[in-house]
């Protein structure tokens, strides 16, 4: 599936371009649910993992990110996440938090969901947003 900026998201970015509200770094969450992100989605749709060893979201801070213009098409990308769990899970995609832990978007894996089994496993993201 492809990434969905819900309503609630796109409003919090026009905030941010505009400086109506304070940049923040962005945290990437996984969640458990089978939710299809939509543009009416909210934060409470998307059930974050819990009670897993080793899962903890992660913080992508402004500076690490590269954003580069090709072909009119412009891209910000972060170097590849991964998120280590040590107990078996079922993850079906993930969503993105801002200022205040607003939601700014979310995706649904495709060819998910993903399930780790007993022992636990790897989930490796590499966060990509395209304009154009």
């Amino acid at each position: 599936m492809a990434l969905v900026a819900p309503d609630v998201g796109e409003a919090k970015m026009l905030e941010i371009i505009v400086n109506k509200t304070a940049q923040a770094n962005l945290v990437i969450h996984l969640y458990t649910n089978n939710h299809d992100p939509t543009d009416n989605s909210i934060s409470s749709n998307f059930t974050e993992v819990t009670g897993i060893s080793g899962y903890s979201p992660l913080t992508l801070t402004g500076a690490s990110w590269t954003v580069s213009t090709v072909s009119n098409v412009t891209t910000a990308q972060y170097a590849a996440q991964q998120f280590n769990m040590l107990d078996p899970v079922t993850c079906y995609g993930y969503y993105m938090t801002g200022p205040a832990g607003s939601l700014m978007w979310a995706e649904k894996f495709a060819g998910g969901p993903f399930v780790l089994p007993v022992g636990g496993g790897t989930i490796e993201i590499t966060p990509k947003v395209t304009l154009d």
